[in-house]
């Protein structure tokens, strides 16, 4: 059991890292639709395993990901 607790650490923290970038400087802060480091204070405190309202950024990480999604399906 303790390598599995190991992987699953080490995915906790490169998910930490990618959604840590997915909001460094994104369109939902750069608009004033988020705070930025609210944000970043809400990843870190889900990457220690405390509780954190999973509903709110699951929408917060669709706002975000969404109009990216399109851009690159219409060529921007």
């Amino acid at each position: 059991m303790p390598r599995r607790r190991s992987i699953r650490r080490e995915l906790v923290v490169l998910a930490g890292w990618a959604l840590r970038a997915l909001f460094t400087g994104g369109r939902l802060a750069e608009l004033g639709v988020i705070d930025e480091a609210a944000l970043r204070a809400t990843l870190a405190r889900a990457a220690d395993g405390l509780p954190v309202r999973l509903g709110r950024l699951d929408a917060v990480v669709g706002a975000e990901i969404w109009p990216r999604g399109r851009n690159s399906a219409c060529g921007s």
